[in-house]
């Protein structure tokens, strides 16, 4: 088992990054994580790319970003909580992060086109001072 194998089971948690699709294998880590009690960060990248899309495919409902922003991540939360579902696994929060709004907040401190980069910061923080 690539779990095992790999020594997974000793980090005090795991960050699962995706961009397109939930895959089986990221599925497999989860269920896997969660028979030996580790926390997983569920992390959809491309972001940005994602919201140019959203906004491309339904151009004709004239989204402005923050539409756009709110449709992708309802639509990533509904795929990923069904495939936990199937999985039999426990509902949990998928963060979207954005490259132009990592730079920008980075380098310039502006937040404003940041989707859950915070908030994935603060969680990750909050879980590394808990004993």
């Amino acid at each position: 088992m690539y779990f095992m194998d790999q020594g997974l089971y000793i980090f005090d948690v795991i960050v699962v990054v995706f961009s397109d699709r939930f895959s089986q294998t990221a599925g497999t880590l989860l269920h896997n994580a969660h028979r030996c009690g580790i926390p997983v960060y569920l992390v959809r990248t491309k972001a940005d790319h994602l919201v140019r899309n959203v906004r491309k495919d339904r151009r004709r409902q004239k989204l402005d970003d923050t539409q756009a922003r709110e449709i992708l991540k309802s639509e990533t939360q509904q795929v990923v909580n069904d495939n936990l579902t199937m999985l039999n696994l426990p509902i949990q929060p998928v963060y979207l992060v954005s490259q132009d709004g990592m730079r920008e907040w980075v380098r310039e401190g502006n937040v404003s086109n940041t989707m859950d980069e915070q908030r994935i910061l603060n969680s990750l923080l909050s879980h590394s001072k808990s004993p």
